[in-house]
């Protein structure tokens, strides 16, 4: 089955009826819904039964309800806890494969800490929430993203193992692959991915990424990197 959401303030779950017509087609039913209190435009679910949904607001509440994510129990659709930690919309949201880690694409006002009273700059950022000792997920930080203005984060995919994430901007531009271990939390392998080196003389950095196996295949790569349905 698959999970969808929408401007009625509803999250739905489909569920496969077990037919596949002579056309290919196959039919799902709404076996589930949750209702939000706001419009929402993206969801996901975990692999441990945790239902994200990101708000966009409605006429009335853009402004206060944009940027916010909630979270529900996927069985009984029950409200766990709202997470806000930016004003602007959330581009794309995704789960780690383990459910660990809960990453969002989207974009946070800036102070130049050399100027605090200076005015603020939009600036690319994933914010990256974990699933703490409490099983309550919470902000375990900002990772900045390359590219700020105009061009604006796409899409993500986690390595199988959940350490990894890449995320993918529009117009075409390449990938940026980043840590989410504890102790390298955030370190950007870009450009170790892209620099120019000696076939004979391949740095270790670059040869574990390019062993990772990825969950997914959502962002568009131009680089030697495993898949892993």
């Amino acid at each position: 089955g698959f999970i969808s959401c929408g401007t009625d303030h509803t999250i739905r779950i489909w569920t496969h009826q077990g037919d596949v017509y002579a056309s290919g087609d196959e039919e799902y039913k709404n076996t589930s819904i949750i209702k939000t209190d706001s419009c929402c435009n993206g969801v996901d679910c975990s692999s441990t039964g945790i239902i994200a949904v990101t708000l966009c607001g409605s006429e009335n509440d853009v402004l206060t309800r944009t940027g916010t994510i909630q979270l529900f129990i996927y069985r009984s659709g029950a409200f766990v806890l709202g997470l806000k930690d930016t004003n602007h919309p959330i581009f794309k949201l995704r789960f780690s494969p383990n459910g660990q880690f809960l990453c969002c694409l989207t974009q946070v006002d800036t102070v130049d800490p050399e100027d605090p009273f200076g005015p603020t700059k939009i600036e690319n950022m994933m914010l990256v929430y974990e699933n703490n000792a409490s099983k309550v997920y919470t902000l375990k930080g900002k990772i900045k993203l390359p590219f700020s203005g105009e061009c604006l984060p796409h899409d993500l995919d986690f390595s199988l193992n959940s350490r990894y994430v890449r995320c993918s901007f529009l117009e075409g531009r390449d990938f940026s692959l980043y840590d989410l271990e504890q102790s390298d939390f955030g370190k950007d392998y870009t450009e170790i991915i892209f620099q120019d080196y000696d076939n004979d003389n391949i740095p270790e950095e670059v040869t574990l990424l390019k062993s990772i196996e990825w969950s997914s295949n959502f962002v568009p790569f131009r680089w030697d990197t495993k898949f892993s349905y």
